[in-house]
């Protein structure tokens, strides 16, 4: 979607710093788009959470299913915690603007 706005953002880059021709990407933390980011699981937490099962014994493939399983369901509340807007700082100030998620 094109447009002769001149202060639309065309071009937001959620990325490390980089060499980038004219107009630059703004960089914007991935955490400014999400309210209240649940912590990523570690594979030290699934392997606790195995070990701490009486009922189980701790093997490998369990753990790595285990966490696979479990870096699925952040992901999921992640994606729930989108933002619909929120403010970046522009060469201009900050300024407010929608979030859309690509799919």
């Amino acid at each position: 979607m094109a447009s002769d706005d001149p202060t639309e953002i065309r071009v937001l880059a959620v990325t490390v710093d980089a060499d980038y021709d004219d107009p630059e990407p703004l960089h914007v933390p991935p955490e400014r788009f999400v309210d209240s980011p649940p912590p990523m699981p570690t594979p030290d937490d699934t392997e606790d959470e195995l070990r701490a099962d009486p009922d189980r014994e701790y093997d490998p493939e369990t753990h790595r299913r285990r966490h696979e399983e479990a870096l699925a369901a952040w992901r999921l509340s992640v994606r729930a915690a989108i933002l619909g807007r929120t403010t970046v700082e522009t060469p201009a100030g900050p300024r407010e603007v929608e979030v859309a998620v690509l799919e």
